[in-house]
């Protein structure tokens, strides 16, 4: 593999009898924007598009070939950043081009394990095959974080599932929102590769289309991973909010009892508790009991009728 710097950022061969190149421009490097917008021979609507700020995996057909920007997760950032590394890539004649911004980590996107595997003897011929070898390695950098949910999910399943555990609802809706937004990058790339390898007006080599085919398929199983994640999940969310439904009816049933049965007792003792003249029984020795065994009765009277409803409502 051979390397090159001239007046160019660094120029990685690909195949060097059909002199199909790789030039990788570091947004943040002064040397190469200049290289990209004056030397590089490209159409002002190319150099946009290439620069161009994307929140989502997108590809444009020019004239001067594909353009794909590929958007996904910085496994290496916490996922509640609004932070979206990016990769734009253009594919003209034996030539590719990749863009990353001047804050993006090479590491994360995989741009760095890609240029290691060919400057140690792997084989990318075409700037489509380089794409797809651009996707896997992403993917494979993101795979720990993908794990790491199905680990979590399955930690909340054994909390939710135990017997008089502390219900996990806050830990739980942080889950979702990992995987929701993981999914959400993942559909798009998807979609952009499905539509690069399905375009006529995309002239694909039979190798070219095998690679993609390998990349799609990368994807479709994280997703598949990603969508199991999320039903599981969903199911949880539905226990534990079973559970507060029943846990909140328990309460309530309990605020009834306590309602019905001490309502009129507290009406009666307040009623008799008044210093006037006139108290039923006020000057009778045995009053005190009188009044004691009415209270009683009237509660026993409405626990039962309490646990007559109930057990009718039951039948």
């Amino acid at each position: 593999m051979v390397t090159r710097r001239t007046v160019m950022p660094e120029s990685i061969i690909l195949d060097e009898a059909k002199g199909a190149t790789w030039v990788h421009i570091d947004a943040s490097d002064p040397e190469d924007l200049r290289w990209l917008l004056n030397d590089a021979d490209l159409a002002e609507d190319a150099k946009s598009l290439l620069q161009l700020p994307r929140k989502l995996s997108r590809r444009d057909h020019l004239d001067e070939g594909l353009i794909v920007v590929l958007c996904g997760i910085d496994p290496n950032q916490p996922l509640e950043r609004d932070r979206v590394p990016s990769i734009a890539f253009l594919a003209r004649h034996n030539q590719a081009i990749t863009v990353i911004a001047a804050d993006a980590d090479s590491n994360a996107n995989g741009i760095l394990d890609v240029r290691t595997q060919l400057k140690t003897g792997t084989e990318l011929r075409t700037p489509l095959q380089l794409l797809a070898a651009l996707v896997v390695a992403y993917l494979i950098r993101l795979e720990p974080l993908i794990v790491g949910l199905s680990a979590e999910t399955d930690d909340l399943e054994e909390q939710v599932l135990t017997p008089g555990s502390v219900q996990p609802i806050d830990a739980l809706d942080a889950v979702r929102r990992k995987i929701f937004r993981i999914r959400r990058y993942l559909v798009a790339m998807q979609n952009v590769l499905r539509l690069i390898v399905t375009d006529p007006t995309v002239q694909t080599k039979t190798e070219d289309s095998e690679a993609l085919t390998v990349a799609v398929d990368f994807v479709a199983r994280y997703l598949e991973s990603l969508m199991d994640c999320q039903g599981r999940s969903l199911l949880l969310h539905d226990k534990i909010e079973s559970q507060l439904s029943h846990d909140m009816a328990g309460a309530t049933y309990k605020l009834t009892i306590i309602a019905t049965v001490f309502l009129p007792l507290t009406f009666v003792t307040g009623l008799l508790g008044m210093n006037v003249s006139g108290i039923p029984e006020s000057h009778d020795p045995r009053g005190f009991w009188i009044v004691v065994g009415i209270l009683v009765a009237i509660a026993l009277v409405a626990w039962g009728g309490l646990l007559w409803k109930k057990r009718t409502l039951a039948r």
